[in-house]
């Protein structure tokens, strides 16, 4: 990946003139703002501390991606799964559908990736250097060595017990159930973005309270 040598071309001046590190990080939205995530999901009230103190600490830029579920499944409240919640005997006709959903998401995220990848292709062809984008383990969309498979997820929220939905249930029978190895589909359409443009920049994942290397590579 090609770079110039510092922040601006000599030639603008700029480089020199204030006190820029010239290293940027890209993170998940709900990693700096926890109030997108799914119901039963928020480990923080706004950003995740873990996830953003060693970047402020080192001088390294933050760069918040969109998030895609916000964008596509409904807004910040994701209606279309609190609807799925409310009608869990619904969910058979989800999975019977499943593999238009996916391609229908394929879709939108492709063009949420495109974005994102216009945005890190803008910093290196400005002299900067983008050090890695973070996801989040587990996540359908943002998952880089982890994800959720929606399908057994649709099955685990087709059974649930009836009453309210609680914390504990999303995280044991739900997402716990269903996360396994692997991409999530926003992440895959950004890999293809990133590598049509010959942008190599490093894939992190957020888990709890560390950060952790791709196991495919470390790279986009």
């Amino acid at each position: 990946m090609a770079r110039s040598s510092c922040p601006f071309p000599s030639s603008s001046g700029v480089g020199s003139l204030d006190r820029r590190g010239g290293r940027v990080l890209f993170l998940s939205h709900c990693l700096l703002n926890q109030n997108t995530r799914y119901p039963g999901g928020a480990v923080a009230a706004g950003a995740v501390p873990d996830a953003v103190r060693g970047p402020m600490d080192e001088g390294v830029g933050i760069v918040q991606m969109p998030c895609p579920e916000q964008r596509v499944w409904g807004g910040v409240r994701k209606r279309y799964l609190l609807w799925a919640l409310d009608h869990p005997r619904a969910t058979g006709l989800g999975i019977v559908l499943m593999p238009l959903i996916r391609r229908y998401l394929r879709v939108r995220y492709r063009l949420l990736a495109r974005q994102v990848a216009k945005e890190v292709e803008d910093y290196v062809r400005s002299g900067f250097e983008p050090q890695a984008l973070v996801g989040v383990a587990g996540s359908p969309s943002c998952g880089v060595a982890s994800t959720l498979d929606l399908t057994k997820a649709a099955c685990a929220v087709g059974v649930r017990p009836p009453g309210p939905v609680t914390a504990g249930w999303m995280r044991d029978e739900v997402v716990g159930a269903a996360t396994g190895p692997g991409r999530g589909l926003f992440v895959e359409e950004l890999v293809r973005e990133l590598w049509r443009r010959d942008l190599d920049v490093a894939l992190w994942e957020h888990e709890l309270s560390q950060l952790r290397l791709d196991p495919h590579g470390g790279s986009a």
